[in-house]
């Protein structure tokens, strides 16, 4: 008799810690900010294995950069448009589109200047787009406590 009482009470622990951890997931699903500037780093992981060296950069051809670059271009369109940033941190939308803006046009720029195929220029290019990147992220990104 003892069994099925211990039986029991196992399920219903384990039932409720379930639903607790289930709970917990739901308040941490991720914004729609916070799922594009993920495909963001996705891109910008690609682009930094392609031009870490002379060798890699070849291997992947400038195209390829150059795509994954215009990628990151629209991607930062459709951020540009979003207002959950400035609003969650009580800043003003205008600057969030002015780092969007700048965003966008190094990214177009870097596009170009890798359909050159020179990956030094293409390195040198590249460093802007991330300098702008950890402009925005000093104003704008939330640390996950």
């Amino acid at each position: 008799m003892n069994r099925k009482w211990t039986v029991l009470s196992l399920t219903v622990a384990a039932t409720a810690l379930l639903a607790a951890g289930f709970a917990i997931a739901a308040e941490e699903e991720e914004t729609p900010i916070q799922k594009l500037m993920e495909k963001v780093g996705a891109k910008q992981g690609s682009i930094n294995k392609a031009i870490k060296t002379p060798v890699a950069f070849k291997k992947a051809g400038g195209k390829a950069v150059s795509d994954d670059a215009a990628a990151m271009v629209k991607l930062y369109k459709e951020a540009r448009e979003m207002k959950e940033p400035a609003e969650k941190l009580k800043k003003p939308a205008d600057l969030w589109q002015k780092y969007m803006d700048a965003a966008i046009k190094d990214a177009e720029e870097f596009a170009k200047v890798a359909e050159k195929d020179e990956q030094p220029a293409v390195k040198k290019a590249y460093d802007k787009v991330k300098m702008n990147c950890a402009n925005c992220h000093n104003d704008f990104k939330v640390d996950k406590e």
